[in-house]
């Protein structure tokens, strides 16, 4: 009976680190793209906008608000998990051009809190095997913590490089 109550102990105390845990992070990633939705809304606020940039402010809004209910699917499929752990859906991707594209939506984030972003990608194309909605909350975390923590003015280096047919990604920042 003492091995038994000290192993429910146990598991009862991992489980609650592990909610702990996961309402942590869970409320970094709605964050993310909340801060994101303000901060262009606050650009379309401004009087002198030029209608290409109205529009491009829109279509990020968009895409950050399509983010973020995703990021509230997925916070319901997580309570939905069993022992099996999160299922990923694996795609082919260039990485080069996935990370692109998450740098030109922090674009005005990055211009905002006056840090250059400098790509220094060895290769044009790098195929890896990515869930790629798992893999956009890890680099909007880094992009944000490069933010958040950068000296200012800035930069942040992001890099990549294949080599024996790993990708390696470096982000990098002084802060």
């Amino acid at each position: 009976i003492e091995d038994g109550l000290k192993e429910a102990l146990d598991n009862a105390i991992t489980s609650e680190k592990m909610k702990s845990e996961l309402i942590t992070n869970v409320s970094h990633d709605l964050k993310t793209p909340l801060t994101s939705i303000i901060n262009y809304i606050d650009l379309l606020k401004e009087e002198n906008i030029t209608d290409d940039k109205r529009a491009r402010y829109i279509e990020v809004l968009d895409m950050k608000s399509k983010r973020l209910k995703i990021l509230i699917e997925d916070l319901f499929e997580y309570t939905k998990i069993n022992n099996q752990g999160i299922v990923l859906d694996k795609n082919k991707v260039n990485i080069v051009e996935f990370l692109s594209q998450i740098i030109e939506e922090y674009i005005p984030i990055f211009e905002e809190n006056e840090i250059e972003v400098v790509k220094e990608f060895v290769d044009e194309k790098s195929i890896v095997e990515i869930d790629a909605s798992k893999m956009v909350r890890v680099f909007e975390n880094l992009f944000s913590n490069a933010i958040k923590y950068s000296y200012k003015p800035g930069k942040v280096i992001v890099s990549t490089f294949e080599s024996d047919g790993d990708v390696t990604i470096v982000i990098k920042n002084k802060g």
